[in-house]
């Protein structure tokens, strides 16, 4: 996911914004933001496509690199 590599990059507070014609977005956007700790703002008006608006955190919560809709897998021997 882009999303995931582009907040990454960015200082905490930036507001991103995401267009995408993804007809899920709106609802997948706020459940990966609660699950990483990103604040997601809605979605911005004004736009020619469906744009959706996420704020970036300091610390927010790992994902697994290959699937950024899952925390990432425990290391063998580590309790969860």
């Amino acid at each position: 996911m882009l999303l995931r590599a582009r907040v990454a990059e960015l200082d905490e507070g930036t507001v991103v914004h995401l267009s995408t014609s993804d007809p899920v977005a709106p609802i997948d956007l706020p459940v990966w933001c609660r699950m990483t700790g990103h604040d997601y703002l809605g979605t911005v008006a004004g736009t020619d496509v469906p744009t959706y608006a996420v704020r970036v955190t300091a610390s927010p919560a790992p994902t697994d690199p290959a699937n950024p809709w899952r925390r990432p897998a425990a290391e063998p021997g580590r309790v969860p």
